[in-house]
C-alpha cells in the first residue's frame, strides 16, 4: 500500500522485503535504518548509490562497487574509499576524478588503462613516473611540456 511503504521500510523486521519491492524502492534506501540492506540488493543498486544519504554505504558495499562508481554523482565518493579505488579507477568515466585523489594516486596510475590520464595531471606527475610500469611513457613527453617533474624523477638511462 502507498499509503504505508514509507512507514513498513523502518521496520527492522521488513526491511528487506520492503526494499525489493519496485514501488518503495527510493523511499526505503533513504531511510538511515534500511541503507546497508537496500543497497546491498541487486535490484536497487542504482536508485540507491544515486541517493545523496546512502552514497558512501553503497559504494563499500563489494555487490554495487561498480555501478556505484559508475554514477556521475558518487564518483569522487567511491574513488576516495580504500575498498573500491581500483575498481573505480579502472572506469572510463571516473579517470581523472579519481587519479586526482591522494588515495588513489598509485592505485591508478598502475591500471594500464588510466595511466595517460595520470601521468598528465600535475598532482600525481612524480608518484606516476616513479612507477615502473609507466616511467617510459613519461620520460617520453619533452620536459617543455610542462613535465619537469617527471623528466626529474626518469633522469638517467631511461631518458
Amino acid at each position: 500500500l502507498q499509503s504505508v511503504q514509507t512507514e513498513c521500510c523502518g521496520l527492522q523486521s521488513v526491511q528487506t522485503e520492503c526494499c525489493e519491492l519496485q514501488s518503495v524502492q527510493t523511499e526505503c534506501c533513504g531511510l538511515q535504518s534500511v541503507q546497508t540492506e537496500c543497497c546491498g540488493l541487486q535490484s536497487v543498486q542504482t536508485e540507491c548509490c544515486e541517493l545523496q544519504s546512502v552514497q558512501t554505504e553503497c559504494c563499500e558495499l563489494q555487490s554495487v562497487q561498480t555501478e556505484c562508481c559508475e554514477l556521475q554523482s558518487v564518483q569522487t565518493e567511491c574513488c576516495g574509499l580504500q575498498s573500491v579505488q581500483t575498481e573505480c579507477c579502472g572506469l572510463q568515466s571516473v579517470q581523472t576524478e579519481c587519479c586526482e585523489l591522494p588515495s588513489v594516486q598509485t592505485e591508478c596510475c598502475e591500471l594500464p588503462s588510466v595511466q595517460t590520464e595520470c601521468y598528465g595531471l600535475q598532482s600525481v606527475q612524480a608518484e606516476c613516473c616513479e612507477l615502473q610500469s609507466v616511467q617510459t611513457e613519461c620520460c617520453e613527453v619533452p620536459a617543455a611540456g610542462g613535465w619537469g617533474v617527471c623528466t626529474d624523477v626518469c633522469a638517467g638511462s631511461l631518458c
